[in-house]
């Protein structure tokens, strides 16, 4: 699903990456999934989107987390903070969106991202949290 900069490519591709996910999962009986574990493939699927997103969305994350610690709000009773933590990841997955947006190299694959927005905004969330975390001396 992401490769168009050699600055990041690892040879993956940009296009079916969910396509070859989502079939290779409804070509299975639906008690077949539920029963079984996710096979090798789907695991490394999963494995890529959660890689690229933490690579390129990681600047923007480790800059909520300075605009939560210049609001003041970098404390033990906000680590747990869930609305805090997930307006955050609403931010910076916006402002990451729109900076990769402005280049052509990386405009599909932004595209492809922002159709599953929910899960890589989840993704930016964790790594507010661990960052967060990080920070106040807890990990």
């Amino acid at each position: 699903m992401y490769s168009f900069g050699r600055d990041f490519d690892e040879g993956l591709e940009i296009e079916n990456i969910f396509r070859e996910y989502i079939e290779k999962r409804n070509n299975k009986d639906f008690m077949d999934g539920a029963q079984n574990a996710p096979s090798d493939d789907s695991l490394e699927i999963q494995k890529r989107v959660f890689e690229l997103v933490s690579s390129k969305f990681l600047p923007f994350a480790q800059a909520a987390v300075n605009g939560i610690e210049a609001a003041g709000y970098l404390d033990m009773d906000n680590a747990s903070n869930e609305k805090l933590i997930d307006a955050a990841a609403r931010d910076a997955c916006s402002a990451a969106f729109s900076f990769y947006g402005q280049f052509d190299k990386y405009r599909e694959l932004m595209r492809a991202l922002s159709a599953r927005r929910f899960l890589v905004e989840k993704i930016c969330s964790e790594m507010i949290m661990v960052e967060f975390l990080y920070r106040i001396n807890c990990i």
